[in-house]
């Protein structure tokens, strides 16, 4: 058993009945036309994203043309999350298992909205349990509170009893195809299979932003 998988037992022993969840991401309807995570686009009013610089697991600067022409899957978690933000990584891990060779095509990446504990390092060691191709970001409280509001997203910290505290936030895995079309959202609620053909439909269109 590789330490992926050993990981993805082990979260799903460990996983709680409670799921963290704030409220819904906002639904965007039409087409929507983004660089890696954002550029200033507009959609029936809704304005989505700006300019960003980041840091991934790595240390190494991240904008948002970084993964330009790739496959995007974007998803808003912290490594403290009991429940969805493990289960949403294993579950596209296994996805990108099954497309083989197909996988080097798509990057899912993970931005934090827990930024006073989720430095690079933290981040490195967590997304070392998943897929290879999982990128995670990292910045300051400001950055990230930046990018949230530029995708809609809710995120709220919770004080816990114990004196720590954990965070809501919005779910939902956000889909872009290569030219950063968005093109729609993974379903939990969604067979693998269904992932597996939308995902393969998109690698296989052509990177090139023409109608």
């Amino acid at each position: 058993m590789s330490a992926r998988a050993r990981s993805a037992v082990l979260y799903g022993m460990a996983a709680i009945s409670a799921m963290l969840t704030g409220a819904l991401l906002v639904a965007v309807f039409g087409a929507v036309r983004l660089g890696m995570l954002i550029s200033s686009v507009e959609d029936e009013g809704i304005k989505l994203g700006k300019p960003f610089a980041l840091v991934d697991q790595n240390g190494v600067r991240t904008t948002e043309a970084t993964h330009a022409g790739k496959v995007r899957l974007v998803f808003f978690g912290f490594t403290s999350c009991p429940d969805i933000c493990p289960t949403t990584l294993t579950d596209i891990s296994a996805l990108l298992d099954e497309l083989g060779d197909k996988a080097r095509d798509v990057v899912p990446v993970l931005v934090t909205v827990d930024p006073e504990r989720d430095t690079a390092p933290i981040l490195k060691n967590y997304t070392a349990m998943f897929h290879p191709n999982v990128v995670a970001l990292a910045g300051t409280p400001e950055e990230i509170a930046a990018v949230a509001r530029s995708f809609r997203v809710v995120v709220k910290k919770v004080p816990l009893e114990n004196g720590g505290y954990t965070i809501d936030h919005s779910t939902g895995v956000l889909v872009f195809d290569r030219t950063g079309l968005f093109r729609g959202m993974l379903d939990s609620h969604e067979e693998r299979a269904d992932w597996r053909a939308k995902l393969e439909r998109l690698i296989a269109e052509p990177a090139s932003t023409n109608s």
